[in-house]
């Protein structure tokens, strides 16, 4: 792996990680932040899952290993030391994942032409 190519990998994983930990908000004119994922949070998604694959040479879809990997930091959480109401709750990691899933599978906009 070269600089150029180390570089393209952490710039990726600062993309999602930014997207990741972004809290829906309210607008200036009071609309809410739609949740969706960004073109730019799927790309770097798609880039770094083949610039694993190039680099691993296995077939790796963060589009599905990541929400795992918050569910199962979320469950070892819960197991562990409860809810946690005092301190950072074990459910945040399995709302993380969730909300990941939501926004690493956007709805197509196809399926709605098909229906009608």
């Amino acid at each position: 792996m070269d600089v150029k190519d180390g570089l393209g990998f952490l710039e990726d994983l600062d993309v999602v990680v930014d997207c990741i930990g972004h809290l829906p908000s309210i607008g200036e004119n009071g609309d809410n932040d739609s949740g969706e994922a960004t073109p730019g949070f799927l790309g770097a998604v798609n880039d770094l899952n083949l610039r694993i694959r190039n680099a691993t040479g296995l077939p790796v879809d963060l589009k599905t290993v990541l929400p795992l990997a918050f569910v199962g930091a979320g469950a070892w959480s819960i197991a562990r030391k409860g809810l946690m109401i005092e301190t950072v709750p074990g459910w945040l990691f399995l709302w993380f994942a969730f909300d990941m899933f939501v926004k690493l599978h956007p709805a197509r906009s196809d399926r709605k032409e098909h229906e009608s």
